[in-house]
């Protein structure tokens, strides 16, 4: 075999075993080192919002069931001069979407399951002015038209929700979270809500305050919670397991700051602190009645 046959025969052999190698199948996660994608990522930076929102009460109460609304920001045309719901955000929203054939990573194709991981940055919510009007519950007209220009004044005046970052973990088609939905944030500086203000329709005066959450002894505010939709009729709705709400062990300090009784000319109380308020594993349904 003469030396320039055999630098041939050593080449091709060099190049069928390269061949082979790259026909070899790849599973998720060799594609995932190798290309450095997989799932579907979503990346939404938002303006800042401004909008009303309705929620149409088709049977009133007891007594008085004639249909009814709650009604935040202004969604008159024209304009009732009422303040807007307004919604912000520090950054880039980002939504992660993958899909399993194995939830516990024990067996393939064991238990699928769709998964939506959702980061939201820091945000600030301006609640706009709440208050009640009548509305037409026959559903002739729809949205803000149904609404009549009969209407209350302002209930709760807009206030200002500042959170921090949030992230949210959805898990659908089976749950191995153990929910459906998984809250977890560390509210940098804790929560806050300024410019709450409760007005009195008869009196005419107000109860006022600013209220920081925090973990207790803390500087930032600890939310880990699950939530589920629940059947079971009367008794079902959406359910929130609100496992830690402040420190793992001494719950939330909270404090209404500048409390007032009465108008803009009344005197301050002064600062309430509530101090160590445990909420751990407090349980919240929501339905309809």
């Amino acid at each position: 075999m003469t030396t320039r046959f055999k630098k041939i025969l050593l080449a091709s052999l060099i190049a069928a075993s390269t061949s082979a190698f790259a026909m070899e199948s790849l599973d998720e996660e060799a594609l995932s080192d190798t290309t450095g994608q997989t799932g579907v990522l979503i990346g939404i930076t938002p303006p800042a919002m401004s909008f009303s929102v309705v929620l149409h009460d088709t049977d009133g109460y007891a007594g008085a069931t004639d249909s009814g609304a709650i009604v935040f920001g202004d969604p008159y045309s024209p304009a009732a001069g009422r303040v807007k719901t307004q919604l912000s955000f520090t950054g880039e929203v980002v939504m992660k979407i993958d899909a399993t054939g194995d939830n516990n990573g024990a067996t393939a194709g064991g238990a699928p399951t769709l998964r939506v991981n959702v980061a939201i940055p820091g945000m600030t919510l301006h609640t706009g002015d709440m208050y009640a009007a009548d509305t037409d519950a026959t559903g002739t007209l729809a949205g803000f038209q149904a609404l009549s220009a009969t209407k209350t004044a302002v209930i709760l005046s807009d206030m200002t929700m500042t959170m921090g970052a949030t992230t949210l973990n959805f898990e659908l088609g089976n749950e191995n979270q153990g929910a459906m939905l998984k809250i977890a944030t560390a509210m940098t500086g804790g929560f806050s809500i300024t410019g709450f203000k409760l007005n009195d329709a008869n009196s005419g005066g107000f109860l006022g305050t600013d209220l920081t959450v925090k973990d207790n002894a803390g500087t930032d505010l600890t939310v880990n919670a699950s939530v589920d939709f629940i059947s079971g009729g009367a008794s079902g709705g959406m359910r929130v397991n609100l496992t830690q709400f402040g420190n793992a062990t001494n719950g939330a300090d909270v404090r209404l700051a500048n409390l007032k009784f009465g108008d803009a000319t009344t005197p301050t109380i002064g600062n309430v602190d509530i101090v160590g308020l445990n909420m751990n594993n407090t349980v919240i349904r929501i339905a309809g009645q």
